[in-house]
């Protein structure tokens, strides 16, 4: 009877530790997730700022210096 409750706690322990490293990879694969969907994002915003630097050259090189607005 012994060696069988030794058994189940053996079994139980062993369990418990294997859902602890199952838990931990999740864990880790979120993180890793997350720090490369960051990554992607300030790649995005670097994109927008350079679009945007692009169109304000453009404007300032087309522009001859005169207001083209009617009063």
């Amino acid at each position: 009877m012994k060696n069988i409750c030794i058994l189940i706690t053996g079994s139980l322990f062993t369990v418990s530790l294997l859902g602890c490293n199952n838990t931990l990879n999740a864990v880790g694969d979120t993180a890793k997730g997350a720090g490369k969907g960051a990554v992607e994002i300030i790649q995005g915003v670097g994109e927008g700022v350079n679009h945007i630097g692009q169109g304000v050259k453009a404007d300032i090189t087309s522009d001859d210096g005169e207001d083209k607005k009617e009063n």
